[in-house]
């Protein structure tokens, strides 16, 4: 909860300073070309013999050191000047309306008319695939006239910006020798400005500077240093001695960038990690870290200390991947929405290791985030599918399956092996980062992934609520006969829950809390099963699913009315128990104590690996495979006697 508080504290007062502000951006400004091929429309050339390539559509970006100082135009930043070069030749002159159009001013971004062409990137994409890049400019020569230009642009600039960046990403671009080493003067007879450098190949060419490089660029340079311990390698070290001991060499503060994992910023040998943000695919990382560089360069011009900027940049950055085929950009309402509703990813390392997990003596709990104080509980929140009941277990591939359908539309028989291949694997994957959300959000996820890959014409893609219907009727083929197993008594309720969900159930209300059921399944669905397995009644606090209503998920629903009930202290008196994400986040934003059950939904008893990856990611303070050591677990977080198992 104190984290998601900071995020919202740290965008209101970069957006509330951002109009203030002037920030330089140094460096290699690239366009960036996406030509789609529609081959439907190829015919073989006269000349050649060959079929052509007819491109249905094409998008021109700004990128490099143009994607960072639109970025932070975009963001509200509001003087943002451009220094660098491009060529005398039609890219230059696109490159630079771009640039104009953001907002971004371009006095000092110098045309060269000889030995020098603008930086272009062309991307290709025919039937959903990229080909191999295509690029302009690597053959540039930045003539002395020109160094002495930018080098006198550069004077002026850091003596009236907040915030001056260096953006280097091309090594045929304007970093000479003897361009960094004027550069380098000019940079520390500077006043106040902070200057923020981000560079692929110098990062340890520029004293007292704020640096951002990413962990394999930490790694590699961390290894050529005096910092590597007698023995050990670049990967052997674990990554807080990387960073700490390059920021020590380099006597500067640093940010080593982590991609989905986020960032470490090290200031005084003080390490601060910057969670990363759960994004559901499929993303677009090309242009992420001139974003979060973006990011960070307005909340330090704003006045933020450099972690709280970090975090900025991180949380811009999660707005741009979700933005598909091209370089994107945040605004300032994307970014409000985005930290409204952020979905950390946290404890990555020991998710993703399970030789790292730490048990309570005797069971089969994973600490992972103890409670410091022991408390009485009231309330505990449940969620239904895979928590308590498994009669809807196998949604997952019923969903997949009526998704990859979808996607393909027509096109399904006549599709190439790869083609499904890959259309599969980001349905699973999408399937598995939105588990526990509602299932009409998820087919709304389902309309943009129909409309991405652009295999089903657009006047042929359904609606969401179309799209659940298909997959609700094919999982009610699923489920009908486990539901009349158990109505006609051949199977029991034991045989359809969860190892011990049910008499902890009866365990919690004995004790007195009031509880509650919350689920992304449809309201009157939750309500029927709950109610024929036997324990609807247990719920006194109320039943809640999901009412088709993406504003009003039942999750949140719940732990709002219950933070309204108690008020912010009785979030102390809050457990929640769930196999999703979803609840798990939500209990965390609260302030409450998330358990994750990491339930084998199939034996009913055991530990799902996938799902405790999941649950540790999104914040669970304890992983349980089911709930045989309830009493265990509640004896830890009330400190009173107990631990029996059920």
């Amino acid at each position: 909860m104190r984290l998601h508080k900071q995020l919202d504290l740290y965008v209101q007062s970069a957006l509330d300073g951002a109009s203030g502000v002037t920030v330089a951006v140094l460096g290699d400004y690239c366009m960036d070309l996406y030509l789609h091929v529609d081959s439907a429309k190829s015919e073989i050339s006269v000349e050649t013999g060959l079929p052509t390539r007819p491109i249905g559509q094409y998008n021109v970006y700004a990128g490099g050191a143009g994607n960072v100082a639109v970025n932070l135009a975009s963001l509200g930043a509001g003087n943002v000047h451009s220094v660098g070069i491009v060529g005398a030749d039609m890219y230059g002159g696109e490159l630079t309306r771009l640039l104009n159009r953001e907002g971004v001013t371009t006095d000092s971004l110098f045309v060269q008319e000889k030995d020098f062409t603008t930086h272009v990137y062309t991307k290709v994409y025919q039937d959903g695939a990229e080909d191999p890049r295509l690029d302009m400019g690597n053959f540039n020569t930045v003539s002395a006239e020109m160094e002495q230009k930018l080098l006198d642009a550069v004077k002026s600039e850091v003596q009236r910006c907040d915030v001056f960046v260096i953006n280097q990403q091309v090594l045929s671009g304007l970093y000479s020798p003897t361009f960094v080493e004027s550069l380098v003067q000019i940079l520390q007879h500077r006043h106040t400005a902070t200057v923020l450098v981000d560079s692929r190949s110098l990062a340890d060419r520029f004293p007292d500077t704020v640096r951002k490089i990413n962990e394999e660029e930490a790694r590699r340079y961390f290894a050529a240093t005096t910092a590597a311990p007698t023995g050990s390698t670049a990967v052997d070290t674990p990554l807080d001695q990387v960073v700490t001991g390059l920021s020590r060499v380099w006597k500067t503060p640093l940010v080593v960038s982590r991609g989905q994992d986020g960032a470490i910023v090290c200031v005084n040998d003080t390490l601060t990690t910057i969670p990363g943000i759960q994004v559901p695919r499929p993303i677009d990382t090309v242009g992420a870290g001139d974003t979060l560089l973006a990011g960070t360069a307005l909340g330090l011009a704003a006045g933020l200390d450099l972690p709280a900027a970090v975090h900025i940049g991180n949380l811009a950055a999660s707005v741009t991947v979700r933005k598909l085929k091209r370089t994107g950009t945040a605004s300032p309402q994307e970014l409000r929405a985005a930290a409204k509703n952020t979905a950390y990813r946290l404890n990555p390392e020991l998710a993703d290791l399970p030789g790292r997990a730490t048990w309570l003596a005797g069971t089969q709990i994973e600490v992972i985030e103890p409670i410091s104080d022991k408390r009485p509980f009231r309330f505990a929140v449940f969620d239904h599918d895979g928590t308590v009941s498994v009669l809807r277990q196998g949604w997952e591939p019923v969903m997949t399956e009526m998704m990859v359908e979808s996607i393909f539309g027509d096109r399904l028989h006549s599709a190439s092996s790869s083609e499904i291949e890959e259309v599969t694997e980001t349905a699973t994957t999408f399937i598995s980062d939105t588990t526990g959300i509602q299932s009409i959000e998820q087919m709304s996820g389902l309309v943009r992934l129909v409309r991405e890959f652009g295999y089903v014409r657009a006047d042929k893609i359904a609606d969401a609520g179309t799209y659940k219907k298909r997959y609700l009727d094919r999982l009610e083929e699923t489920i009908r006969e486990r539901r009349e197993l158990v109505k006609s008594g051949v199977l029991t309720v034991e045989e359809v829950t969860v190892k011990g969900a049910v008499a902890t159930l009866h365990l919690l209300r004995k004790r007195g809390f009031s509880l509650f059921l919350a689920s992304g399944t449809d309201h009157d669905a939750v309500v029927e099963e709950a109610t024929a397995l036997g324990y609807a009644d247990l719920f006194n606090g109320g039943i809640f699913g999901s009412v088709d209503d993406a504003d009003n998920d039942p999750k949140r629903v719940v732990l709002s009315r219950i933070m309204e009930t108690v008020g912010a202290d009785g979030a102390r008196q809050l457990l929640t128990f769930g196999d999703g994400p979803v609840e798990i986040r939500e209990t965390l934003r609260a302030g409450g104590v998330p358990v994750g059950v990491a339930s084998d939904e199939i034996r009913r008893y055991g530990l799902n690996t996938d799902k405790r990856r999941r649950l540790i990611l999104a914040g669970a303070h304890y992983v349980i495979p089911d709930f045989r050591d309830i009493g265990a677990l509640l004896a830890e977080l009330t400190g009173e006697k107990g631990g029996e198992k059920l």
